[in-house]
């Protein structure tokens, strides 16, 4: 199984964010056998978005295997 983390600018997750920082939400994806088997969308509660710790804490904090800014 491999989980993804993109930065996404809506709780839907269906836009990627221009920039990963600032990105308001991270939504992440579980896939097994090429097939999404859990996904999610996450706030970004990093100190860019008004919270505290850098984003790329709140990625690992979300234990992905890999993170996408562009694709």
């Amino acid at each position: 199984m491999v989980k993804i983390v993109i930065p996404v600018v809506d709780e839907k997750g269906g836009k990627l964010s221009a920039h990963f920082g600032r990105a308001p939400f991270f939504a992440w994806f579980e896939i097994k056998d090429g097939e999404i088997v859990k996904k999610g969308v996450v706030p970004n509660d990093g100190e860019h978005s008004g919270g505290v710790g850098l984003p790329s804490q709140r990625i690992m904090r979300l234990g992905p295997h890999t993170a996408r800014a562009r694709l």
